[in-house]
């Protein structure tokens, strides 16, 4: 569980300081599906950096689109009906929410 958390957090990083770490993670069907599938995850901490990872990928026109397409728009929305989540999750999630839509318009 450590680990997860050390590479969430380590992406987390790469992503807000690299615009071409965001261009290969988008390219990349395996470490967008780990982001996104990590919305589910159990470890609060580890969630909320898949959230704010995708955060930050969707602060791009193509990010957005694309997140929107691999189903990370969905999770989000589920997160935020589920009654278990903690509201630091919820939060994130408004958040990101608001920014797919802000990196939807165009």
């Amino acid at each position: 569980m450590i680990h997860s958390y050390i590479r969430q957090q380590a992406m987390r990083a790469i992503l807000r300081c690299s615009i071409t770490a965001c261009d290969w993670v988008l390219g990349n069907e395996e470490a967008l599906t780990i982001i996104i599938d990590g919305v589910r995850h159990r470890d609060l901490t580890v969630q909320q950096y898949c959230i704010w990872s995708i955060f930050d990928l969707s602060a791009r026109n193509k990010g957005a689109r694309l997140l929107v397409q691999r189903g990370g728009w969905v999770r989000l929305k589920v997160l935020l009906y589920t009654e278990n989540v903690q509201t630091a999750a919820k939060v994130a999630a408004i958040s990101c929410l608001k920014h797919f839509l802000l990196g939807m318009r165009v």
